[in-house]
Protein backbone atom coordinates (compact mmCIF):
# COMPACT_ATOMS: atom_id res chain seq x y z
CA UNK A 1 0.00 0.00 0.00
CA UNK A 2 1.64 3.13 -0.91
CA UNK A 3 2.01 6.29 1.23
CA UNK A 4 -0.60 8.56 0.24
CA UNK A 5 -3.59 5.69 0.24
CA UNK A 6 -2.38 4.79 3.64
CA UNK A 7 -2.62 8.39 4.73
CA UNK A 8 -6.40 8.34 3.38
CA UNK A 9 -7.09 5.63 5.11
CA UNK A 10 -5.91 6.50 8.37
CA UNK A 11 -7.59 9.99 8.12
CA UNK A 12 -11.06 8.37 7.28
CA UNK A 13 -10.83 5.35 9.83
CA UNK A 14 -9.77 8.33 12.13
CA UNK A 15 -12.86 10.22 11.15
CA UNK A 16 -14.91 7.74 11.37
CA UNK A 17 -13.80 6.68 14.87
CA UNK A 18 -14.14 10.31 16.16
CA UNK A 19 -17.47 10.65 15.04
CA UNK A 20 -18.59 7.13 16.56
CA UNK A 21 -16.87 8.62 19.92
CA UNK A 22 -18.45 11.54 20.06
CA UNK A 23 -21.96 9.75 19.14
CA UNK A 24 -21.69 7.51 21.96
CA UNK A 25 -20.30 10.45 24.21
CA UNK A 26 -22.98 13.01 23.43
CA UNK A 27 -25.77 11.04 21.72
CA UNK A 28 -26.31 7.31 23.52
CA UNK A 29 -27.10 7.27 26.85
CA UNK A 30 -24.93 7.96 29.68
CA UNK A 31 -24.44 4.16 31.16
CA UNK A 32 -21.57 2.42 32.00
CA UNK A 33 -21.91 0.53 28.85
CA UNK A 34 -21.37 3.19 26.68
CA UNK A 35 -18.72 4.89 28.17
CA UNK A 36 -17.02 1.45 28.16
CA UNK A 37 -17.46 1.08 24.56
CA UNK A 38 -16.42 4.99 24.14
CA UNK A 39 -13.20 4.62 25.64
CA UNK A 40 -12.87 1.13 24.00
CA UNK A 41 -13.21 3.43 20.74
CA UNK A 42 -11.10 6.33 21.81
CA UNK A 43 -8.32 3.35 22.72
CA UNK A 44 -8.44 2.02 20.00
CA UNK A 45 -8.14 5.21 17.73
CA UNK A 46 -5.21 6.59 19.54
CA UNK A 47 -3.67 2.46 18.89
CA UNK A 48 -4.44 3.24 15.02
CA UNK A 49 -2.67 6.50 15.58
CA UNK A 50 -0.18 5.37 17.42
CA UNK A 51 1.06 2.35 14.61
CA UNK A 52 0.59 4.97 11.94
CA UNK A 53 3.27 7.25 13.34
CA UNK A 54 5.49 3.95 13.82
CA UNK A 55 4.89 3.39 10.58
CA UNK A 56 5.31 6.39 9.03
CA UNK A 57 8.54 7.13 10.97
CA UNK A 58 10.04 4.05 9.88
CA UNK A 59 9.33 5.10 6.39
CA UNK A 60 10.48 8.68 6.92
CA UNK A 61 13.93 7.42 8.39
CA UNK A 62 14.24 4.21 5.18
CA UNK A 63 14.26 7.52 2.90
CA UNK A 64 16.43 9.58 5.34
CA UNK A 65 19.08 7.01 5.05
CA UNK A 66 18.38 6.39 1.53
CA UNK A 67 18.95 9.91 0.70
CA UNK A 68 22.39 10.14 2.69
CA UNK A 69 23.48 6.92 0.45
CA UNK A 70 23.08 9.30 -2.46
CA UNK A 71 24.41 12.28 -0.89
CA UNK A 72 27.76 10.22 -0.41
CA UNK A 73 27.44 8.77 -3.48
CA UNK A 74 27.80 12.62 -5.01
CA UNK A 75 30.34 13.42 -2.66
CA UNK A 76 32.11 10.59 -4.22
CA UNK A 77 31.10 11.96 -7.43
CA UNK A 78 32.39 15.69 -6.72
CA UNK A 79 36.37 14.21 -5.41
CA UNK A 80 36.55 12.25 -8.47
CA UNK A 81 35.47 15.36 -10.51
CA UNK A 82 37.49 17.66 -8.44
CA UNK A 83 40.57 15.50 -8.84
CA UNK A 84 40.37 15.10 -12.36
CA UNK A 85 39.65 18.53 -13.21
CA UNK A 86 43.26 18.96 -10.78
CA UNK A 87 44.82 16.63 -12.83
CA UNK A 88 43.80 18.78 -16.22
CA UNK A 89 44.95 21.92 -14.75
CA UNK A 90 48.61 20.65 -13.77
CA UNK A 91 48.26 18.85 -17.37
CA UNK A 92 47.26 22.43 -19.04
CA UNK A 93 50.34 24.30 -16.84
CA UNK A 94 52.77 21.74 -17.78
CA UNK A 95 51.77 22.59 -21.49
CA UNK A 96 51.45 26.36 -21.20
CA UNK A 97 54.98 26.08 -19.88
CA UNK A 98 56.38 23.76 -22.66
CA UNK A 99 55.15 26.28 -24.89
CA UNK A 100 56.90 29.20 -23.23
CA UNK A 101 60.07 27.10 -23.39
CA UNK A 102 59.39 26.56 -27.15
CA UNK A 103 57.90 30.62 -27.66
CA UNK A 104 61.60 31.30 -25.75
CA UNK A 105 63.43 29.19 -28.01
CA UNK A 106 61.52 29.91 -31.16
CA UNK A 107 62.42 34.15 -30.68
CA UNK A 108 65.90 32.80 -29.53
CA UNK A 109 66.33 30.68 -33.08
CA UNK A 110 64.73 33.31 -34.86
CA UNK A 111 67.26 36.06 -34.05
CA UNK A 112 70.34 33.49 -34.60
CA UNK A 113 68.54 33.32 -37.60
CA UNK A 114 68.73 36.90 -38.28
CA UNK A 115 72.13 37.23 -37.01
CA UNK A 116 73.73 34.41 -39.55
CA UNK A 117 71.34 36.11 -42.22
CA UNK A 118 72.96 39.66 -41.76
CA UNK A 119 76.94 37.84 -40.82
CA UNK A 120 75.96 36.17 -44.19
CA UNK A 121 74.51 39.18 -46.10
CA UNK A 122 77.98 41.14 -44.65
CA UNK A 123 80.44 38.84 -45.81
CA UNK A 124 78.53 38.50 -49.34
CA UNK A 125 79.48 42.44 -49.46
CA UNK A 126 82.95 41.79 -48.46
CA UNK A 127 83.27 39.56 -51.37
CA UNK A 128 81.91 41.60 -53.64
CA UNK A 129 83.95 43.84 -52.71
CA UNK A 130 87.31 41.84 -53.17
Amino acid sequence: MNKKSLETLVLILGLLIIGTAIFFIFIQPKTMSSIFVTNLIISGGFLIYVLYSIMATNNLNKDIRNLEKHIDSLKGDIQEKNTAIEQKDKQIGDQNRRLDKNDKDLKAATQSIKGLEKELSDLRAQAKED
